[in-house]
């Protein structure tokens, strides 16, 4: 590995007078046409990542809203089922009596 004070590679075959800025055309150039770029290049990579941050937290609440449907699926099979041996409870049993009852016996089977 290259020792931290030696020019990288790309730039050990430039002149240092190519890289020097000099006289007042240059200088023009250098500030104004190519730094005024940058302020439009600034201000769209903050818009730019403003729209990740939304769409990473429109992903966030699209995964948690399955994940709450699919739990809340389950959750509803479960009651269809409780509400299925119920009614078979009731057939078995006459029907009447604690509903409490019905549900211990459904808990105990």
């Amino acid at each position: 590995m290259a020792p931290l004070d030696s020019p990288s590679p790309s730039l050990s075959d430039t002149k240092r007078e190519d890289m020097e800025v000099k006289g007042p055309a240059e200088i023009k150039m250098f500030c104004k046409d190519f730094v005024e770029d940058a302020e439009f290049m600034f201000v769209l990579a903050t818009a730019a990542c403003m729209l990740v941050i939304v769409s990473l937290v429109h992903f966030l609440m699209a995964l948690s809203a399955n994940y709450a449907h699919i739990r809340g699926h389950d959750k509803f099979i479960q009651l269809q089922d409780l509400q299925v041996r119920g009614a078979e409870w009731e057939d078995d049993f006459g029907g009447g009596g604690d509903p409490s009852f019905n549900l211990r016996l459904l808990k105990s089977r």
